[in-house]
């Protein structure tokens, strides 16, 4: 049903049904956010066969990161279809044109049941771990990595995931395993350009301490960069627990928390800490560790600090920021950064 006000132009509407899916997804419906009428469209189900006030599941596009497609039972995520690589989802190989797109089909059959396996479920091995359906157990730490918890791992419950056997040096100099034929990461906290190379992506990559995992956005184009170490900043000091119930923590010495670096003291505000030191990285878009200002000799976190104290907040946020229209948000951002790093 389409409803327009006696012009002859179709997208000129006033409101159709196409844009409000409910259970079902007809031929040639659009699916996700139409930015120019302000439009997002799910497939939401039915609370039952004979009421059609919205249920439980939800079929929906994330637009945190590059976009993503989730299904949702209530507020919990039970998987996830992953990103359109140029050829398919990344989270479903398998999927082929059907003739339902065709508009030949009379009557109404199954089209796709997306959860086909195990390896589906949404967090199954947690952070740094892959799932193989044709293994038994399903659940592996990728190479290089270890479980957080063996005596969870021994039972099954993988969901704690993975951290790494050495500690990453960005010093040093570290390097990155080739993975194929693999589901993405979760890409709601990713950054990403559309038009670079792949060798390009390796390099800003590789310049960047946080990032842990890059790939390209479309294999059909071979073009573009998706980028993930952002996306699990709590990786940077991953808890060793020992059976003596002792804890150790390994993390870059930029994102260390003050008590860890010089006492060895480790507690849930080392997090809050890690989160702080990133949110003002981005924000500047300067690296904490290695900052350099000819005036002093304080690092990011105490430039910013100087900076606030004086009144001139702003000043530490990147140039390619300044006289844009979100004053309010980049003050806010840098507030609920300083607070993490407060001593």
């Amino acid at each position: 049903m389409v409803l327009n006000d006696d012009n002859d132009d179709f997208e000129d509407y006033i409101w159709q049904s196409f844009d409000h899916l409910g259970n079902t997804f007809l031929p040639s419906v659009r699916f996700g956010r139409n930015l120019e009428r302000d439009l997002v469209r799910n497939v939401t189900s039915w609370k039952s066969a004979d009421d059609p006030t919205p249920g439980p599941y939800m079929v929906y596009m994330d637009f945190n990161g590059y976009p993503q497609i989730f299904q949702k039972n209530g507020d919990v995520i039970q998987f996830r279809l992953g990103i359109w690589n140029g050829l398919g989802f990344t989270g479903m190989p398998s999927l082929k044109p059907n003739p339902i797109f065709s508009l030949r089909t009379q009557g109404w059959f199954l089209y796709l049941t997306p959860t086909v396996d195990n390896c589906v479920r949404y967090g199954l091995c947690g952070v740094y771990g892959s799932c193989d359906i044709e293994q038994s157990p399903s659940c592996e730490c990728m190479k290089g990595f270890t479980a957080k918890r063996c005596d969870q791992w021994d039972v099954s419950a993988w969901t704690g995931g993975c951290q790494r056997e050495i500690p990453l040096d960005c010093v040093a100099g570290d390097g990155f395993r080739k993975y194929s034929s693999l589901k993405l990461p979760d890409t709601r906290q990713s950054w990403y350009d559309r038009n670079i190379t792949l060798e390009q992506c390796d390099m800003k990559c590789r310049n960047e301490c946080n990032c842990t995992t890059y790939t390209t956005l479309d294999i059909k184009e071979n073009i573009g960069c998706l980028i993930c170490g952002i996306s699990h900043f709590t990786s940077t000091m991953c808890v060793d627990h020992q059976e003596d119930e002792e804890a150790k923590a390994y993390g870059p010495s930029g994102y260390m928390s003050p008590e860890y670096a010089g006492d060895g003291i480790i507690s849930v505000k080392s997090d809050i800490f890690s989160f702080g030191v990133l949110v003002l990285e981005i924000v500047s878009g300067k690296k904490n560790r290695g900052f350099f200002h000819e005036d002093h000799n304080h690092n990011l976190l105490g430039h910013a600090w100087r900076l606030h104290r004086e009144g001139k907040t702003l000043e530490v946020v990147d140039a390619s920021m300044i006289g844009s229209d979100q004053t309010f948000e980049l003050l806010l951002c840098i507030h609920v950064g300083l607070l993490c790093v407060q001593a």
